[in-house]
């Protein structure tokens, strides 16, 4: 019949399984020459975008372009260098208890560097985040 009501109406966010994360995250800053960078934690990382903590709206705002994008270097856990640089697309924002926290999805990520971020997550499956309970 009509299946699972939230995909029907696309309110199943999340399309590929999440890791945590505890490390920092470079963020172009737009037209600066020479390049430089500003840091944000990254909490969790799917290979389909990835969650991050710290600045604020405005900060975050006067790193994205006019449609929503920034460039960004993941370094994730145990791996002696960056990743490639990433686009990512900002597609949420809140404001916690704890910091201000944003949502990224990857809008242009090569196969290598999605690769590696799919085998980290294969290789720490015991910090895969688990899907809120809908609720009945």
């Amino acid at each position: 019949m009509l299946g699972d009501w939230s995909d029907w109406f696309s309110l199943r966010r999340r399309q590929a399984p999440r890791v945590a994360l505890n490390c920092l995250v470079d963020i172009e800053v737009p037209e600066s020459d020479p390049t430089h960078y500003t840091g944000l934690t990254a909490v969790d990382v799917s290979t389909q975008g990835m969650r991050l903590e710290g600045g604020d709206d405005q900060h975050i705002r006067s790193l994205i372009s006019d449609r929503d994008r920034a460039w960004v270097r993941l370094r994730l856990p145990g791996m002696r260098t960056n990743l490639p640089r990433v686009q990512v697309e900002l597609r949420w924002s809140a404001d916690t208890e704890k910091k201000y926290q944003t949502g990224w999805k990857f809008s242009q990520i090569n196969s290598t560097t999605s690769k590696l971020i799919s085998e980290y997550i294969e290789d720490h499956s015991e910090d895969i985040l688990e899907e809120p309970k809908e609720i009945d």
